[in-house]
């Protein structure tokens, strides 16, 4: 087995899978059909390093002043005081990232009722995720689990890169807090992994119960990302 990828390099793997860049290594947009709604400013931190990004649409003079102001412990509101000077700000983001390693929980049985979902069975998502029929190609790998049937908790790719993917995790209300999700996120990490891919996963600091599906899973923190939005 090879040894895992250090966190800097799993922490840059994740930025150039969430957007897009110029020849300049500035963010241009977010990786989707749609590629509006990238932050000005992306940090990813890791426990020996911080990179930071920046949009195209940031001064050559507001970068040097973020560069100089920038260190280990991150200060948000420094950082936003300098940016609210430039643009106005919108909203923050920040929140732990991890990788899926090869080692999910062990299995106690094959649970039949996690199905890959493509073109050809995508009634499966109707009665609770339409908005994802016309995208499971873009959004491939999609696996849901399946009740009564219909996929009433479901795991894709939110973006794609060459490399790696970021999942995308969506649970119908009245089937949260019954163990579904961790499930499918495994069996799409696990899928991923099979293709010699990267299963990303990253969540909010505030959501607790995302986190917890992170841990059920076995999936290993590599670091924090910080987004600054305008």
């Amino acid at each position: 087995m090879k040894p895992r990828m250090s966190d800097a390099e799993l922490m840059r793997i994740q930025a150039r899978t969430l957007y897009r860049w110029n020849v300049e290594g500035r963010i241009t947009g977010i990786n989707e059909e749609d590629s509006s709604g990238a932050p000005l400013l992306f940090i990813g931190k890791t426990q020996d390093r911080i990179q930071c990004y920046y949009h195209q649409q940031m001064s050559d003079s507001l970068v040097t002043e973020l560069e100089e102001a920038i260190c280990d412990p991150i200060s948000i509101n420094q950082l936003c005081r300098i940016i609210e000077q430039y643009h106005p700000i919108q909203n923050i983001w920040m929140g732990p990232a991890y990788v899926y390693t090869g080692h999910s929980t062990p299995r106690m049985e094959e649970d039949q009722r996690i199905v890959q979902i493509t073109q050809h069975n995508s009634l499966l998502l109707g009665t609770y995720f339409a908005e994802l029929q016309d995208v499971i190609e873009a959004k491939s790998p999609v696996f849901g689990y399946v009740v009564e049937g219909q996929a009433v908790s479901v795991c894709c790719s939110a973006r794609t890169s060459e490399t790696a993917s970021e999942a995308s995790l969506y649970t119908a209300e009245p089937f949260r807090g019954k163990g579904y999700a961790a499930r499918v996120v495994s069996r799409w990490c696990e899928h991923l992994h099979a293709q010699g891919r990267i299963a990303l996963y990253s969540t909010s600091w505030d959501n607790i119960g995302s986190q917890r599906i992170a841990q059920k899973c076995n999936l290993v923190p590599y670091g924090a990302d910080f987004s600054i939005y305008m």
